[in-house]
Parts: structure tokens; sequence; C-alpha cells
């Protein structure tokens, strides 16, 4: 907010340049609109015209996972929970058993463009997954995969490390 411009690129449409002069003003009614004043990271503009910034809080240090690699049984099995909990969605999954990481989409229409994106981890021996990477996209508004919002991420370590 405090920089001369902001170049904005949306997915794979052309650039273009903001002053962010006004951002001050529209953040904190957007923040007002929805009733989020009292929260970390909102802005306020307060009755004497001061701008006032609640500080945002540090994001927490990332998990770290050590990934070991699994067999075809126990993704199968992996598979059967996970559908079985998401009935009646659409699932597009990949599995990569040596590198012990497991994909799952769920998308929310059949334009593929909206839904949850999941990339689980194996840990242990047993039949233990666990989620290392989220991405949500709520709107179904013609994005890829690649351009959802990133929700949650560990740093995983592959089974060859």
């Amino acid at each position: 907010r405090k920089a001369k411009y902001a170049v904005v690129t949306i997915a794979d449409r052309p650039s273009f340049i903001l002053h962010p002069g006004a951002f001050d003003e529209v953040l904190a009614f957007f923040d007002r609109s929805q009733e989020l004043e009292d929260t970390p990271g909102a802005l306020i503009l307060r009755p004497d015209g001061v701008m006032y910034d609640y500080n945002h809080p540090r994001p927490t240090e990332a998990d770290t996972v050590q990934l070991s690699p699994f067999t075809k049984e126990q993704f199968d099995k992996w598979l059967a929970a996970y559908l079985k909990n998401h009935p009646g969605q659409k699932v597009k999954h990949e599995q990569d058993g040596r590198r012990g990481l497991i994909t799952a989409i769920r998308y929310n229409s059949f334009d593929f463009d909206c839904g949850n994106f999941e990339r689980w981890g194996h840990i242990g021996t047993t039949n233990d997954f666990v989620l290392v990477e989220r991405r949500e996209m709520p709107v179904c508004n013609g994005l890829p995969v690649r351009y959802w919002i990133r929700t949650y991420r560990a740093d995983a370590i592959s089974p060859d490390k």
C-alpha cells in the first residue's frame, strides 16, 4: 500500500498498473463492510481521519513432514476412505507411491475451475497420510488450479533424503 504503484496480473491476462493512493480507504471500507474491524490485519479509518492498521499476525511456521513410499494397497485404502468422506463430488486423483505423495482435486463444477486441491503425504510405515498442501477456489471463474488460493502448506521432505 505504500509503494508508488502496484502491478496487477490476473491469470494469463495482461498486467495493469494501479496507483495505491486510495487503497487504504477502499480496504478500510471492505473491512468495515465485512465487520472485520476488530480482527488482526484490519484497516480502520478512525473518526479523526487517521488510518489505523492492526498488526498482521506473524505467519505460523510450516510443519515439516518426512515422507515415505507407499504401496498400491495403502493407496487403495486411502482412496476408499477419501471418496467415502466426499460422496457425490467429482474427484480427480494422482498418486506417486515412490515419492510418498497423493494429489486429490474435488471439483465443484463441470468446468473444473473451482473446488479444493489437496496434496497428501505418506508418513511412517502404516496407512498414515497427512495433508501437506491445500488450495481452494470457492468461485467458479475459469481459473486453473495453479491459480487457486493456497490455504495450507507443509515442508515435505522426500523419502530419498
